[in-house]
């Protein structure tokens, strides 16, 4: 897990830090990363194993913040990959994704890179941060930072479970900044999500929806399928379903998929 180097921007027009964070976390949610969890580092630090401690700049307690994405993120980057291939606004999201995933890379990963740092840009604040796609020396155990921060419960799927969207989210970077822990712009919600334990659906179950259209279809092995079936057979969240395109476009056949 590694941290980039600390960074220290200044704005233009000075404001009160929380108002900072709270614009930053406002471009975030207007790009379709809506998840954005405030957390205290020394309430985690003092739960999780001494090698994945996050840095505290020093601080008895600093501020963190998890970023992460609903369905919300599709209509934005759908927009971003429509403008990568020319620009054509009517073309058909089957064949935006067909496109994209016979180029290779991982173009959500470089456009979530950017919009967390355009958004980082906005607080006059050093931080260290973690992007969940960064693989090397090794990834930032995010579902154990939503776990133990109280946003998001590990299922027995192996899947972070939201109270509202179940296992339709999408984990994609931890940001600490120096900066105490009440300089959050708003509490964070102390809901949780209904546990596993009592939870007869069968969320390792083989049968999968197969998406409508024969183009997205072909892209999925039968693997893939039964990642996206364990998802599809948690009855929480059923409304935040992730659309036919945008589960081929995480899951589609070009060696594991860090995106979904």
């Amino acid at each position: 897990m590694a941290f980039g180097p600390m960074k220290h921007k200044k704005m233009k027009t000075e404001a009160p830090l929380p108002a900072k964070l709270e614009a930053s976390a406002d471009h975030l949610l207007s790009v379709g990363l809506d998840l954005c969890h405030w957390f205290s580092v020394a309430a985690l630090n003092r739960t999780v194993p001494p090698d994945l401690r996050l840095p505290t700049f020093d601080r008895s307690d600093p501020l963190a913040l998890l970023i992460g994405n609903t369905r919300a993120v599709w209509p934005p980057f759908m927009r971003h990959l429509r403008e990568q291939l020319g620009g054509d606004a009517g073309a058909a999201e089957a064949t935006v994704v067909q496109e994209m995933v016979a180029l290779g890379g991982h173009p959500l990963d470089e456009w979530v890179t950017q919009q967390i740092a355009d958004a980082l840009l906005m607080v006059d604040c050093p931080h260290a941060l973690s992007l969940g796609h960064v693989m090397q020396p090794s990834p930032p155990p995010l579902q154990r930072y939503a776990e133990a921060s109280g946003f998001a419960p590990l299922g027995r799927g192996k899947l972070s479970l939201h109270p509202l969207h179940g296992p339709w989210i999408s984990l994609r970077a931890v940001v600490v900044f120096d900066a105490p822990a009440d300089a959050a712009p708003h509490q964070s919600s102390s809901k949780v999500a209904p546990s596993c334990a009592a939870c007869t659906a069968p969320c390792l179950t083989t049968e999968v929806h197969a998406p409508t259209a024969e183009i997205l279809l072909k892209m999925l092995s039968s693997e893939r399928r039964r990642w996206i079936a364990a998802r599809q057979a948690c009855p929480v969240g059923q409304g935040s379903c992730f659309s036919d395109a945008q589960l081929a476009f995480h899951y589609a056949d070009r060696g594991l998929s860090k995106e979904a």
